[in-house]
This record gives structure tokens, C-alpha cells and sequence, in this order.
């Protein structure tokens, strides 16, 4: 959009018009005559100004009659390509309009600055209606090759495509204005038109571009080798940078134990604080393909001077069934380094290990089942495959008052090889959240 602004800035454009420009390419025509209509107060002199507001005066009213100028309004020696552009206006509007008058200025307009936005999106309006649809697209698409960002053109290639029942290009152009306009209630209902309850509306607008934060509070019980009670709290911070899904996400929590039994015999817990953090980033290179690279660190349990560091890379497909339903697997590696200081003495991990995931997930936020996971993981160090690990989990979210949720959860997890020898391998455990959601 700026390099597309630059273009216009050093053109068509005069700078002291760059606000009204501004409000056109978000589609309000009404902010848009103002702004002109303050710099015309200010300078009566300034036809295109006075050109600028005709313009968006009768967008707002959509080339009805009554707008308040005449021809007489544009002086007969003003020949720039915004006079040139508000005389096609002119004649396009009223109950008697003139296409082929009107044509004729709007291409006069756009041969003396052939990057006039507003007379190329014009020319395509007036396309549509005369000629039809395919020499309407051509000025549209030249519209959005200058402004990639203008919200009129793509409304209108939206309702193009889904009056030729091009229903897949049609859900592309109204996405891309609510990457834009994230509220836009024309593209949100026309969505939900064209798919009815294969698409759900709520779910593209969670996975915009921008900042997100949430906060989380939650309970867990474990049971298998030992019974265990903690409770823990998470926040975390993510800024988005495109609707594919690459961004860069930031979070961090804690826990602490409550209640512990091993062998049927209660405990006092000692150190069962733990602190962790996370930094990711994920970077999408196609619609269903990404990569992935993260670090987490950890402060284990039970220990005087603990640390694990986390490192992992992969890389991950996603197949959309639906909007809302999709499933996604991913495979990679990493590496694990700990250290535990005890009592009993010190020990030190350096292992690596390479792991692959599945997911299915469903994701409805204005449901009472706003979200839904089964997922299944395995992790295999090539080097001690004694040390495999898997772990299989299911987890529902319920909405309850907005922006609040409940989250609740169940995981069971494999491993190959205890640290202690006669434990079970099997171990289990339930969570129950509270979470919500800042912005």
C-alpha cells in the first residue's frame, strides 16, 4: 500500500489532497468529501479540490441527481485529470445520464496521468453497468495493481464474481477486505450468503493480522505413578502479519503443586514452583504450508538451581476441510538441555530428537463449542530410541461470557523408558481452564 501511495503522491495527486484520497480508498466517500470540501473553504481557488469533492459527494450518492454542482462548477480552462475525472462523474450521474460523454472524460482523465486511482475505478463502474463484466475487471485490476488496499475495487470484483457464480474468487475478494476492514459488514454478510454454514465469519476475523493477547487460570489433576494437583497461570502476546498465519508469538506462566501422593502415601512437596517462557515464529509460504522454529525455557521442579532449554524447527501442512474444521500435521526436530541440581546430586541433557504431530481442530467462536482439538504426538531421539515418547490429547473450549472461556482437557501420555524403572509407562492427566481473551 505505501509504495502504491507514493506513486499516487508524486502524480495525479496533489499533496494537500492525500487525506481525501485517504477516505476513498477505504470506501467512505462521505469522510472523503469533507476533508475536500475543508481545503475548497479554505482556498475557493483550488478546482480540484472542488473536483475532489464532486467526486465523493456523488459516490456517497451513488450518481443521483442533487449533489449541489453543476457543470458550470469546473471551470472551462481546468484541464487537469481530477476536472477531467468529476466531468465524467458529471455525466454519469442524474436520471439522464451520458455513458459514452462520460467515458470519453474519464479516459481523457487517465491519458494525462494514466495512475489516476479514482478515474480508473470510475471507468470500471461505468463498465459495469454499459459494456458488461470483462472490460469492467480490466479497470479494476488496474486499480488494485496502483492501490492494492482499494476497498471500492475489490467490493466490486466481489460482487462480479458472484454474480458469474465464481464463488471461490469471490470468498478471496471479500477476505481480502476484511484483512483490511475487519468489521466490514457488506464482505461478512455476503460470505455468510455464499457458504452459509461452511464458512464461518467469526473465524477469519480471529485470524487477522495484528496483535492478539490472552490471559489464562488454570486447575489440573495428574494420575498414573503419582496423583497430582497444581494450578498455574499463562499470558501470552502474538502479532500476526498476514492472514495465511505468519507471525511471532511470545508467552509465559507458572505452576505450582498443591497436593501430590506417590504409592498411595501424601508428600509435602518441596521447590514444585515452575517458571517457563516461549518465543516462536512461524512463517507461511503458501495457503497450507509453513515453518516453524521455537525456543522454550523451563525451570523443572523439585530442584535448587534448575534449568531446560527447548529448541525445536519444523515443518507443517494444513488442509482445510472446511473454514472452520482442519487438519494438520507437522514434522521436526529439536533439541533438549537441562540441568537438575538436588540434593541427591546434579545431572545434565543434551539430547536430540526428531518428532512429528497431528491435529484436528474446529474453531467456531461465537458457538458454545467455540473450539475442539483431538491431537497425537511422538518423539523419537535416533540416538536413545529407549527415551520414545508419545502422548495423545482432547480438548474442548465452551464460551461463557464474552470475552471469557472455559477450556477443558484430557491427555494421556507413553513413555518407552521411565526415569524410574518400575513406574508405569502410561500416565494421565485432567485440566480445566479459565481463559480470556485481552484483544
Amino acid at each position: 500500500m505505501y509504495g502504491s501511495i507514493l506513486i499516487i503522491l508524486l502524480s495525479f495527486l496533489p499533496e494537500n489532497l492525500q487525506p481525501w484520497y485517504s477516505s476513498c480508498s477505504q470506501g467512505d466517500w462521505g469522510a472523503a468529501a469533507e476533508k475536500a470540501g475543508d481545503i475548497y473553504a479554505a482556498d475557493s481557488t483550488d478546482v480540484d479540490a472542488l473536483a475532489a469533492m464532486f467526486i465523493a459527494s456523488a459516490l456517497e450518492n451513488e450518481f443521483e441527481a442533487g449533489t449541489g454542482f453543476s457543470a458550470e462548477s469546473f471551470l472551462p480552462d481546468s484541464q487537469t485529470s481530477l476536472t477531467h475525472a468529476a466531468r465524467g462523474v458529471l455525466l454519469m450521474s442524474g436520471t439522464d445520464p451520458l455513458p459514452e460523454e462520460a467515458g470519453e472524460q474519464l479516459l481523457e482523465s487517465i491519458r494525462q496521468d494514466p495512475e489516476n486511482v479514482l478515474a480508473l475505478y470510475l471507468l470500471g463502474t461505468l463498465k459495469a453497468e454499459s459494456d458488461g463484466s470483462e472490460s469492467a475487471l480490466h479497470y479494476f485490476d488496474e486499480t488494485l495493481s496502483l492501490d492494492p488496499d482499494f476497498l471500492p475495487a475489490l467490493l466490486s470484483l466481489g460482487d462480479i464474481a458472484q454474480r458469474e457464480a465464481r464463488t471461490e474468487d469471490a470468498v478471496d475478494y471479500y477476505l481480502m477486505i476484511l484483512e483490511q476492514d475487519v468489521f466490514n459488514s457488506f464482505a461478512r454478510n455476503r460470505l455468510r450468503i455464499i457458504a452459509g454454514d461452511s464458512y464461518e465469519v467469526e473465524s477469519t476475523i480471529g485470524t487477522m493480522q495484528g496483535f492478539s493477547a490472552s490471559t489464562s487460570a488454570d486447575l489440573s489433576i495428574e494420575r498414573g505413578n503419582r496423583a497430582m494437583l497444581d494450578w498455574g497461570g499463562s499470558a501470552r502476546l502474538s502479532y500476526r502479519f498476514d492472514r495465511r498465519g505468519t507471525s511471532v508469538d511470545a508467552a509465559f506462566g507458572g505452576r505450582s503443586v498443591t497436593w501430590e501422593e506417590i504409592y498411595g502415601l501424601s508428600r509435602d512437596s518441596l521447590n514444585t514452583n515452575r517458571g517457563w517462557a516461549r518465543l516462536g515464529v512461524d512463517y507461511w509460504f503458501h495457503d497450507s504450508y509453513y515453518v516453524e522454529a521455537a525456543s522454550d525455557w523451563d525451570r523443572q521442579m523439585y530442584t535448587e538451581r534448575p534449568w531446560q532449554i527447548t529448541s525445536y524447527c519444523s515443518v507443517g501442512w494444513q488442509k482445510s476441510i472446511l473454514s472452520w474444521f482442519w487438519f494438520s500435521p507437522k514434522l521436526g526436530f529439536g533439541s533438549v538441555n537441562a540441568r537438575w541440581t538436588s540434593g541427591a546430586g546434579e545431572m545434565f541433557i543434551n539430547d536430540f530428537s526428531v518428532f512429528a504431530s497431528a491435529d484436528l481442530r474446529y474453531r467456531k467462536l461465537h458457538t458454545f463449542i467455540r473450539e475442539a482439538e483431538i491431537s497425537g504426538n511422538v518423539y523419537f531421539p535416533p540416538d536413545n530410541p529407549e527415551n520414545f515418547i508419545s502422548k495423545g490429547s482432547i480438548s474442548l473450549a465452551l464460551s461463557t461470557w464474552s470475552p471469557l472461556y472455559v477450556r477443558i482437557g484430557y491427555a494421556v501420555d507413553y513413555t518407552r523408558s521411565p526415569e524410574i524403572s518400575t513406574w508405569k509407562k502410561f500416565n494421565s492427566s485432567f485440566t480445566t481452564s479459565i481463559n480470556f481473551d485481552l484483544f
